[in-house]
Formats: C-alpha cells, sequence, structure tokens
C-alpha cells in the first residue's frame, strides 16, 4: 500500500472470518477469530501509524453483539468485543498520557497503564479487575502496576484497591469520561479537533447521551483527585487529542 500510495488515508477494520458457537468452534478457529478480529486491527495500526495523512482516521466497526450475544455466535461477540475493548483502552491510553505530564510524571508508563487496565475484560466480562493478576504476574508485570489497574474497578466490580496514587485515582476518573469525550467529537464534523470544555459539559450534563457512562464515577474520580470536573475534562480532550486519527476523531473533510 506505501509503495503503491505513499500514504493511508483510512483504516477500516471490519474483518471477521466466521461466526461460530461453542459448540461448532474448535480451538483453533476461535484463535484464528481473535487473530483476524483483534489482533490484525492492532498491528495495522502499529504499521501505518507513521503514514497516516493528515486528518486520515482509523474506523473500527464492532457490532452490538460484542454485549448482546445471539446463540452460536460466541466467537463473533468476542472478536468484536476485543474491538471495541482496543478502541477504549487507546482512548483512555492518551488521556493518561496527559495526566501524567500534569502531574509530572512519565508519560509512556501511565500510557501503559492506561492500555492495559481492561486486560482480563474480554476473557472475563461478567468478572471484571478480578483476573488481572493471574494473567499479569505471569508476564512479569510488578505488583504496583497490577495493583494499578485492578484500582480502576474499586466500587464497580470489586473491592480489592481503592485508588490511591495519582496515577490510580487518574485511571479511576478517565476510564468513564473518555467514552463521553469519543460521543461527542464523534457527532461534530470537526471531531474532537476543537473540542471545547463548555461543549462537553453540555453533553455531560444531558443524561441520555452516552447513557452508559457514569457520571457519578466521573465526579468522584475528579473529588478524589481535588481537580475541578472542567479540568479532568480538559486534560482528557488534551490527551485524545493526541491519537485522534488512530482514535477516528479527526475532522471530517
Amino acid at each position: 500500500v506505501i509503495d503503491a500510495c505513499g500514504h493511508v488515508d483510512y483504516l477500516i477494520n471490519n474483518a471477521m472470518p466466521l461466526m461460530k458457537g461453542i459448540d461448532a468452534c474448535s480451538y483453533e478457529q476461535f484463535e484464528e477469530a481473535l487473530r483476524v478480529g483483534v489482533a490484525a486491527p492492532f498491528y495495522l495500526t502499529k504499521l501505518f501509524l507513521p503514514y497516516f495523512a493528515p486528518g486520515a482516521a482509523i474506523v473500527n466497526i464492532s457490532s452490538s453483539r460484542d454485549r448482546m450475544s445471539q446463540p452460536q455466535t460466541e466467537s463473533y461477540t468476542a472478536a468484536k468485543g476485543g474491538i471495541s475493548a482496543l478502541t477504549h483502552a487507546l482512548a483512555v491510553s492518551s488521556a493518561m498520557g496527559a495526566m501524567a505530564e500534569h502531574f509530572g510524571e512519565d508519560p509512556e508508563y501511565w500510557r501503559a497503564i492506561g492500555y492495559l487496565h481492561d486486560v482480563d475484560y474480554e476473557k472475563f466480562p461478567e468478572e471484571h479487575c478480578k483476573h488481572v493478576r493471574e494473567l499479569l504476574a505471569p508476564e512479569g508485570v510488578d505488583e504496583e502496576d497490577i495493583r494499578a489497574i485492578i484500582s480502576h474497578g474499586y466500587g464497580l466490580c470489586t473491592e480489592e484497591v481503592k485508588p490511591e496514587t495519582n496515577l490510580e485515582k487518574s485511571l479511576f476518573a478517565v476510564d468513564e469520561l473518555t467514552g463521553i469525550v469519543m460521543a461527542c467529537a464523534l457527532m461534530r464534523p470537526t471531531g474532537i479537533t476543537d473540542l471545547e470544555v463548555s461543549s462537553l459539559k453540555k453533553k455531560f450534563k444531558d443524561k441520555k447521551f452516552a447513557a452508559k457512562c457514569n457520571r457519578e464515577i466521573i465526579k468522584q474520580g475528579a473529588e478524589t483527585l481535588g481537580m475541578p470536573l472542567e479540568e479532568l475534562m480538559e486534560l482528557t480532550i488534551k490527551g485524545m487529542k493526541t491519537e485522534a486519527d488512530a482514535l477516528g476523531l479527526g475532522a471530517k473533510e
């Protein structure tokens, strides 16, 4: 593609090789579904990032079945859930980079924690944050990092780790907020490029807009940080702007 065109305008990730359920899907077929539906979009994004033209976008196409499966489509559901989680992980990661800069910490380290924060969700959606340690400890991930990741589910799906450090509190605060920012930016012709806090606040007050994003958790996160909600919004927007193209939030030509 690069040899022929020199750049990329759009990367649309929608491939799905099969739609089989637990009874009919072999282990090898399920692995193939995840490779094509989740791993391939990740690596294509990584490979094409240096070649995106101004205003380019990545479009990760998911499905309502990522959370409402139908009989004998579990492999499809897992892959679509994975691509949704991948997009969300990038949004949280970018927001965490801005939070790290605000607190004078290492942005790359905080971004990595943000990227991994839902590591167990695809395999254990009903037991989220309760399998982080068993997945990451064997890979040599530090206990401090594991605790930070678990902490973002405090009071929601686990009581194991209460957010105490600025890293943990930031992850707890931006996780839900990125969803509202994404939804708000997607509705604008200019995407996130000129999104202001005032516009985001209007959508935040509308409980029907991005209704699944928990406003109370976001408010609690800002309060825990000792930060005005408006400042948290500003930092989240700032961080997500750095990945506008990868998130599909750039200006629409």
